[in-house]
């Protein structure tokens, strides 16, 4: 990955814990003048709190609203790199071909590209605050560009917990193979040991391959069993014989690729 790649998944791994704590209680609050305001902290005395939003409906609607903040992150890093809004929306694919919650983040990004005081961390904040009002209207993980999923690994929290794990192993195992490269192990004549470095080595390029493939796995069987969600999805919203017959068949397509690449 590039720098700025790297710059964009370490900002996301390490905001994401954070959000999750972050909607752990909201409360709603009104005051004198009727206006509505969303916040981790209980209200104030002179306002009213007419509900805490403590749902299990409502937590997995404000779970997706961290994405929102964590998407807005990267769409601050694009708006500061210079592109505009009709830019980043080609990016992914066109207008057409982004959901109303992408839309609504991005534009909302980009309502700060003047501001040359905002802070990624800030507008995120302020995004997931607008998105826990509904102010994108519905926000689910698997809306955002896919590129954006890939970059968080998953948008189930246990799936992307255990591709970061792997990642960090992996990461871990370059760490080694630097480390081997500059060992200099010596042996009982004085000589560099290279037979005992190159075997360690091999144990650690090993471990590597098998991280990667396991990260591999987890990724396959996500991106498919998305895919086969969406056709089971549109299926059930009614279908006349042609578009059946072709979402059928691409249906059996992702469920053999399932069973065949992801394993």
């Amino acid at each position: 990955m590039s720098k700025s790649t790297d710059l964009i998944v370490n900002s996301l791994l390490f905001i994401l814990p954070f959000f999750s704590d972050a909607v752990a209680a909201t409360y709603k609050c009104i005051d004198a003048n009727g206006d509505v305001t969303y916040s981790q902290s209980p209200c104030k005395q002179n306002q009213k709190t007419e509900k805490l939003l403590n749902s299990s409906k409502k937590l997995v609607e404000m779970e997706d609203c961290k994405y929102a903040g964590a998407f807005s992150q990267m769409a601050f890093r694009h708006m500061r790199s210079g592109l505009s809004t009709q830019q980043l929306f080609d990016r992914y694919g066109g207008v057409n071909s982004i959901s109303h919650g992408t839309l609504g983040v991005i534009n909302y990004v980009y309502s700060f590209k003047y501001s040359t005081a905002a802070l990624p961390s800030r507008v995120a904040q302020l995004t997931i605050a607008k998105c826990n009002a509904q102010a994108f209207g519905k926000v689910l993980c698997e809306d955002f560009p896919k590129e954006f999923q890939e970059m968080i690994f998953s948008c189930d929290d246990e799936e992307r917990e255990e591709a970061i794990r792997l990642q960090k192993l992996i990461d871990q195992s370059v760490g080694q193979k630097k480390q081997f490269n500059n060992s200099t192990t010596i042996g009982a004549d004085g000589s560099k040991d290279h037979e005992t470095r190159n075997q360690e080595w091999m144990k650690a390029q090993e471990r590597n391959r098998k991280e990667k493939e396991q990260l591999r796995i987890i990724k396959c069987k996500k991106r498919h069993e998305s895919e086969i969600k969406k056709i089971d999805d549109r299926l059930s919203q009614g279908y006349n014989a042609s578009l059946g017959e072709t979402l059928r068949d691409r249906r059996r397509s992702l469920v053999k690729k399932l069973a065949t690449d992801c394993r």
